[in-house]
């Protein structure tokens, strides 16, 4: 269904702050490089206490983590992409549920970081973050694109996708190809196909951020970022040690700083206050936040 992209205030509904998830999905539990052989990582999703371990043929696998002693139970897991992925909900169903496909991985035109981060936040404010790109001011030193535009939006039963135009002429989009020393717009898409992410800006670079709720206040991320440089692959592959590091350190580190202080600051703010209303203008965070209430009631009728 194609929404209005029009800019006009709406009244926020608080109950999205307190939802759960719909466990009937896989989940970025953890990068592969944190499961090691011959030992136990403990991980948590909306409160359940998880195991991760390798197997004797260096298989994942995970186990609930109980106190007593009760059966514990046993999740589906897959490695796919340097990721961990669970699916927490209904065992039954988890082969009916596709992982998200990533044609960047593994191609040599593309430069890819990996990173994870924590927030003291409820994951729709993280999410919402993501979705909203109307505080880039927040980055205007750390980002290619300036004067966002909604130029598009769309919403079905599991995903919402916004379009922006964005305008690009500062040092990172010249050395991103983006802009020629003039002012060139762009159009950047964020796909939200519950509970993950896909943020693209055309052919330059995309984002993949898996959301991992891990309690009513504390979510992680896992991300993955390909950058498409205007050099060529060998030149690329030559410099990747180099390059990787420095956009991790001086950028990707720095930006996430700066929405981690922004997002827990509002998760602050909603209690303090949990009663509060307040007035969001951009329609896509509207669709986005019906999206996870809906979700989560649809993971509930399905347990009754």
């Amino acid at each position: 269904m194609e929404l209005s992209p029009i800019l006009s205030g709406q009244t926020v509904q608080n109950a999205v702050r307190e939802v759960g998830i719909n466990a009937n999905h896989w989940y970025a539990i953890a990068r592969s490089k944190d499961v090691k052989r011959n030992r136990t990582l403990l991980t948590q999703i909306w409160e359940q206490k998880i195991n991760l371990f390798r197997d004797d043929r260096n298989q994942v696998q995970a186990v609930e983590r109980v106190e007593s002693n009760l059966p514990a139970q046993h999740y589906p897991v897959q490695e796919k992409y340097g990721i961990i992925w669970l699916f927490p909900g209904d065992p039954t169903l988890a082969e009916h549920h596709a992982l998200p496909q990533i044609p960047e991985y593994g191609d040599r035109h593309y430069l890819m970081m990996q990173g994870q981060a924590e927030f003291n936040a409820h994951f729709s404010i993280c999410n919402e973050n993501t979705m909203d790109v109307f505080h880039g001011h927040l980055h205007q030193n750390l980002q290619s694109w300036f004067a966002p535009a909604l130029i598009k939006l769309q919403e079905t039963a599991d995903s919402v996708t916004a379009e922006y135009k964005v305008s690009c002429n500062n040092l990172i989009a010249k050395v991103l190809g983006l802009s020629d020393g003039n002012v060139t717009t762009k159009v950047m898409s964020i796909d939200f196909c519950y509970p993950h992410f896909v943020n693209r800006l055309e052919d330059v670079s995309t984002i993949y951020l898996m959301r991992v709720p891990v309690g009513k206040t504390e979510s992680r991320s896992i991300s993955l970022l390909f950058l498409r440089l205007p050099v060529p692959p060998w030149l690329l592959s030559a410099f990747r040690p180099v390059l990787q590091p420095l956009i991790v350190h001086s950028l990707f580190l720095r930006f996430l700083k700066q929405d981690i202080e922004m997002i827990e600051s509002e998760q602050e703010n909603y209690l303090k206050n949990p009663t509060r209303r307040y007035v969001e203008i951009n329609p896509a965070i509207i669709a986005l936040q019906r999206l996870i209430v809906r979700q989560y009631e649809q993971y509930l009728q399905s347990r009754q």
